[in-house]
């Protein structure tokens, strides 16, 4: 699969994108200004995105690592607050007012997500994977995810997936 510089690449209407997680993390979540270079960057995309009616495709996978992951960062800024550098984030963390506060932040989040006109939610077929695939040497999830994706999944639902850009920064 190609890479493609943001810096040069124009986008059609005819365009189809997988964002990984880390992109809707800089897109939307609190700590998008840690790196505003980056967040400018995917968000002059995504308003290309949406200006030329492309589509992004989303699975469950990327919205469950996106609550998993925006939940860290903010169990780690609660951390780092209340000086607690040994807290366990099931037992300490998520019995918190904190914790439900960030939990409903990040469910606005998914919502703003999911409501741009470009997304499209696709299935991702779990139930079709063969597990024992998972562990075929393969040197990278990404690799391991197009080999199961196209060996396993229906031509119908997954026929997006040739048409995927991959972007470097």
């Amino acid at each position: 699969m190609k890479t493609i510089d943001l810096k040069k690449f124009n986008t059609s209407p005819s365009d189809k994108f997988l964002f990984d997680t880390n992109i809707w993390i800089y897109l939307y979540a609190p700590i998008a200004g840690a790196n505003a270079a980056l967040q400018a960057k995917y968000a002059r995309l995504l308003k290309e995105i949406i200006s030329r009616n492309a589509t992004i495709f989303i699975t469950s996978t990327i919205v469950s690592e996106y609550i998993n992951r925006s939940l860290r960062i903010a169990f780690g800024n609660w951390k780092k607050a209340n000086n607690l550098a040994s807290a366990d984030f099931k037992r300490d963390y998520r019995c918190t007012g904190e914790y439900k506060s960030d939990l409903n932040a990040v469910k606005i989040e998914i919502k703003e997500i999911l409501a741009n006109k470009c997304v499209s939610q696709k299935p991702d077929n779990f139930h079709n994977i063969n597990i024992d695939d998972l562990f075929g040497g393969w040197m990278t999830v990404a690799i391991i995810t197009m080999h199961i994706l196209s060996k396993h999944a229906s031509r119908t639902t997954l026929s997006w997936f040739p048409m995927i850009r991959i972007f470097k920064t």
